[in-house]
């Protein structure tokens, strides 16, 4: 009776001792068990040179639901020399600490959208074309996201020219995918909608899906969560688009301009370059070497 007293002891104390190890032994599992991203990441448009204050009300009531924010900052240089322009509101570094303060990734948008044309594919061909204004332009994305410390760039290059831009588009982003990610940066697209490749009008036939989604971190439909009140049908969303139909045309102009300079002209923003950065990777000569080195010695 005693010999079956102490067995039953022993088995108390093993059930006991399981029950204390077995939680830290699945703590230790969970510690060095890479956690998965989450299914579902809310990205949003901010616009700051219109309807400014609705959006930003708009962040402060949902921040705590948006894992990627785009203000729409930058606009590519009509003048397709591989500049930027910055719009009214950009570099916002108050805005930029608030949303990584809660973990939010910051990726400014830049866009070829003009308040007399809407999207104008002229500047983007001018550049993508041209292997010295590509590099100069993709220069300028890198440093650009260095300079104000953010998480990358997003691409809103829309309306270009069928077949005749698609091969040099995708070799653009596939270009400046390499000189972000060199820098530990990202890289996003908005991209037309379609339902088969190419697509059935000229926007969308620009874009390689494959090629282009091999290359970027996130790709996306010009359809995002719009920091504003709900827009009625067919009016412009937050980032300042209408969503357009596959069959449709063209997506009509955006209202808001990029800031102006003294004088009352746009001119080239000198500084959206950033401020002198010596890394060769991000100089026009050392890109191009780094992307030769990526693409296996050709550029």
């Amino acid at each position: 009776m005693s010999r079956i007293r102490r067995k039953t002891r022993h088995t108390a104390l093993f059930i006991a001792l399981f029950a204390c190890l077995a939680p830290l032994l699945l703590l230790y599992r969970a510690g060095n068990r890479t956690v998965p991203p989450p299914l579902n990441r809310v990205a949003a448009w901010l616009p700051t040179s219109w309807d400014a204050g609705r959006a930003r009300a708009s962040w402060e009531a949902n921040r705590a639901y948006i894992h990627e924010l785009s203000p729409v900052w930058y606009q590519l240089a009509r003048s397709g020399d591989g500049s930027i322009h910055t719009y009214e509101g950009a570099r916002d570094a108050a805005l930029v600490d608030e949303a990584h303060a809660q973990a939010t990734l910051v990726i400014p948008l830049v866009n070829n959208a003009y308040d007399d044309a809407g999207f104008d594919p002229a500047p983007v061909s001018a550049v993508i074309h041209d292997p010295t204004r590509r590099a100069t332009h993709i220069a300028a994305l890198v440093n650009e996201t260095l300079a104000y410390n953010y998480d990358g760039i997003e691409i809103d290059y829309e309306s270009l020219n069928g077949a005749a831009d698609r091969e040099a588009f995708s070799l653009f982003i596939e270009e400046l995918a390499v000189a972000l990610h060199v820098q530990g940066k990202l890289l996003a697209i908005a991209v037309h909608p379609k339902t088969g490749e190419p697509g059935t009008w000229a926007g969308p036939q620009a874009q390689d899906w494959a090629r282009l989604g091999a290359a970027v971190d996130r790709r996306l439909r010009p359809v995002r969560a719009a920091l504003r009140r709900q827009p009625a049908v067919g009016s412009a969303t937050a980032a300042g688009r209408r969503a357009v139909p596959e069959s449709g045309g063209a997506p009509p102009a955006r209202k808001g301009k990029p800031a102006e300079h003294p004088g009352g002209t746009l001119q080239a923003d000198t500084e959206a370059t950033g401020p002198p950065n010596r890394d060769p990777a991000v100089s026009t000569r050392g890109l191009r070497r780094a992307i030769s080195r990526r693409r296996g010695g050709r550029l």
